[in-house]
Formats: C-alpha cells, structure tokens, sequence
C-alpha cells in the first residue's frame, strides 16, 4: 500500500545513530542508520523528523542522524544544522503537481535545548503550543496514531491517510484505518471495525476544527 502510491510520508520518530548520550527523560528511541535503507524498501519517499524523540541522544545523535540521512541520501524535513535548514520544505513533483512537505514539532519537555537556532543544530519547532489533550486521547490535529510500534502502546489504533491532489479539483481525503497488534506492524481492518474507526476519525477531525476547504 505505501508503495503504491505517488508519494508516501511518515513522521518517524527515533534518532538514526550508534552514538550520542541518553538525553534525562524516560524513554529514550534510537535505530541503526540501516533504518533508512528499510524506509526506503517500504517504500517511504519522506520522513518529517521533528518530534518528542529525535535528540533523545543529544546534539551528537542528531549529527549522527543528519550524517546517516545524507549517507543514505534520503529526503528528511524538520531537523537540520541550522533553523533555516530545520524549517526548509522538502519539494517535489509528482505528475505535474509541486509539493512542499515541512515538518514541525510541538515537543514540550526539553524542547528548549532541541529547537534548531541559526547556531545550533536541531528540530523545527512551534513558538506558542496549544493545550496537550492528554495522554491516552488521539491527538486529531497531528497525525493518526503509532503505526510501526514494538512495545506495550496506550492506542493500537493507526492508519495511513491517502491524499489524492487533482490538477483542476478540489483535494479529497480517504483514512485507512489499521490496527496494531503484539508484533508492532499494523494491519488494515476490515468491515465493522474499519467502518467504526473511519468514524472515530472523522469525529475527531471534526473536533479539530478543520474545514475540507479554505476560507
């Protein structure tokens, strides 16, 4: 499924590095530079890196995951050496349509120490957060859930949500719902439980206060 589309994003959320100091915070997330290489297999054309975990290592596990995405060469947004090179856009083109991708982190905690200056290296992130819903609760307005996850997770629900971007029409959404199970790789539901979770999401973007168009 994500293979098969045009162009496919995730928000991955780990450091790529071997080295770097365990930031102080409870869980610390960090993969093999090799994890590129798997995104890419998957089919992942972008991954938008600015989160709650991508300087779990530090500053030095950020150099590491930057270094790792440019061995790789493999298009991230959201993080980079300076906050110009944090906030730039990934742009492409896809059958005729110019897209930009940008990634933005409403990290609380240590954020402070994260946020990419013009002279420091780090994540792209939002001056004035709104309220966190809490934990537990599917944050509607960021993104539809875990979707690769290995341990123990407070909400199996996920999904993918497919865009599709018309030349002379209106964009229209679709949200495949899936589950993830004990294994960590999300299935897509099916029948009842795939039509009560497309509800579940739609109530809760409605509850974010989108519209389908702009006004």
């Amino acid at each position: 499924m994500l293979r098969a589309a045009g162009f496919t994003a995730v928000n991955l959320e780990t450091a790529i590095t071997s080295g770097g100091t365990p930031q102080p915070r409870t869980c610390h997330f960090r993969a093999p530079p090799a994890a590129f290489t798997a995104l890419r297999d998957a089919g992942i054309d972008l991954v938008t890196m600015a989160s709650n975990h991508v300087l779990d290592y530090g500053q030095a596990g950020l150099a590491g995951t930057l270094a790792a995405a440019r061995a790789a060469r493999f298009p991230t947004a959201g993080i980079g050496t300076t906050a110009a090179a944090a906030w730039a856009p990934y742009l492409t083109t896809i059958k005729g349509t110019r897209i930009a991708v940008t990634g933005v982190s409403q990290a609380a905690g240590l954020a402070s120490a994260w946020v990419a200056t013009p002279a420091r290296s780090g994540e792209a992130k939002r001056d004035r957060p709104e309220p966190h819903p809490g934990r537990g609760a599917l944050r509607p307005a960021y993104g539809p859930g875990n979707f690769a996850w290995r341990e123990h997770s407070y909400s199996t629900a996920a999904g993918i949500l497919e865009l599709t971007l018309p030349p002379h029409a209106p964009l229209t959404a679709r949200f495949i719902p899936a589950t993830v199970p004990g294994t960590g790789q999300p299935t897509p539901d099916h029948g009842t439980a795939a039509r009560q979770a497309a509800a579940r999401y739609a109530s809760l973007r409605a509850c974010a206060g989108l519209t389908s168009r702009p006004s």
